[in-house]
């Protein structure tokens, strides 16, 4: 009888072990419009994130980036966006939440791949990422012109943070 209620603990504790595995997210794993991605920051450490990659239809070029890490060894979490050159500076770039929360994102480089914009990401407007349809990115190529708005899917999103905390 204790023979059998060991093996029984043990299947019990293996069964949960192999669950946990299982639950752990891959690079690659999709979460909705979000693709999940490690990238190594320091030996034996990685940093991972929720990535967004929206694509122009015709051309199949990458158009903007959307990227929502979770800082280490923090609850923060910080949403970068990859927009395209020659975007117009002091304008900035903007993320708005379906037609609700915004935050301002600081632009921090640009390079070859396009204008780095990041911001911290509030526990409120986290929440509002969850609960929210689109993503909406604002930004503006000259003072005169009207400002683009792309549109980034939120679908998926709320499992994703999930997987990612």
């Amino acid at each position: 009888m204790l023979f059998k209620l060991g093996g029984y603990t043990v299947g019990f504790f293996l069964l949960i072990i192999s669950t946990a595995a299982m639950a752990a997210p891959k690079v690659g794993d999709k979460f909705g419009a979000w693709s999940f991605k490690c990238q190594a920051t320091a030996a034996n450490k990685t940093s991972c994130a929720l990535s967004q990659t929206l694509v122009n239809k015709k051309t199949k070029r990458r158009v903007l980036r959307v990227v929502l890490s979770k800082q280490n060894k923090s609850n923060n979490h910080q949403l970068l966006v990859l927009a395209p050159l020659g975007i117009y500076i002091p304008s900035g770039v903007v993320a708005t939440v379906d037609k609700g929360s915004s935050i301002s994102l600081a632009l921090a480089t640009c390079s070859q791949q396009g204008c780095m914009a990041r911001g911290a990401v509030s526990r409120q407007l986290l929440q509002k990422i969850k609960a929210g349809n689109n993503l909406n990115i604002k930004f503006s190529f000259n003072p005169k012109a009207k400002p683009v708005t792309l549109q980034a899917s939120l679908k998926g999103i709320s499992a994703g943070i999930k997987a990612l905390n």
